[in-house]
Order: structure tokens, then C-alpha cells, then sequence
């Protein structure tokens, strides 16, 4: 685990749970102007990745822009900052299938390159069990 870096373990998450509406799951089905799983399971995006031109390929883009969700959630807008976390990069809120797992993976695409990206990048997670 030498590439993870642990911020907190013992997390009350409720609060910021308690802000997340059942139909909110299906946000992405309502945005305009993007590609992709117009509905997919379990992703409810806050700050997502975008692109110049639509034959773009997303995991070169270093642009993003916040969804009409973001500034919904203050609780953990309160969390973050309360962490010292004053610039993040792509953020959403992601649920498994019961049953389901993440595997073991690797991200291609130039998003995280140091030398393309224009700010380092990192992955934050959030475990809930």
C-alpha cells in the first residue's frame, strides 16, 4: 500500500449521506451535451471531466467542470476543508451492486501524467461500509 495514504479512518459519514437524494443517482441522465452511459448504475458525479471536442477521448482531458450537484453537498464541502483539501479534481459519489467489488486496475490515459497535467493529480477515495 505504498501509493495510498490513509487521511482518516473512523469517519461518521452520515451527515454526508443524509444529503444524498435517491433520485440524485440518476443525474447524469439529465445533464446536457455529454457522452458515454447517459444512466449509469451508481455514479453521482459532483465535478466531472470534459472535453473541447466531442471525438475527444476524456481520459486526455485535463479540463473539468462542476455539475448542478456540487454545491449541494456542504457537508462534505465542510469535510474537505476541514482536512486542509482546498483544490480537488474530478469528485463523484460511487455505489456497488451488492456483491459487486473494485478490482485491481490501472487508469490509462494521459489525465494523470505529471508532465500533461496542469496541477498534480490524485485519487481520493471514500469507503463506506
Amino acid at each position: 500500500m505504498s501509493n495510498f495514504r490513509i487521511i482518516e479512518t473512523g469517519i461518521h459519514p452520515q451527515p454526508i449521506l443524509n444529503q444524498i437524494e435517491p433520485e440524485m443517482w440518476q443525474a447524469v441522465s439529465k445533464l446536457q451535451n455529454i457522452s458515454g452511459d447517459l444512466n449509469p448504475y451508481g455514479f453521482l458525479p459532483l465535478t466531472m471531466g470534459v472535453v473541447k471536442n466531442k471525438d475527444d477521448n476524456i481520459k486526455n482531458s485535463s479540463l473539468q467542470q462542476n455539475t448542478p450537484l456540487y454545491s449541494h453537498f456542504t457537508e462534505l464541502h465542510q469535510w474537505l476543508k476541514s482536512k486542509g483539501i482546498k483544490k480537488h479534481s474530478r469528485m463523484a459519489f460511487f455505489r456497488l451492486k451488492p456483491g459487486d467489488t473494485v478490482g485491481l486496475h490501472i487508469d490509462d490515459g494521459t489525465y494523470y501524467l505529471p508532465e500533461i497535467a496542469t496541477t498534480s493529480r490524485s485519487r481520493e477515495g471514500i469507503s463506506i461500509q
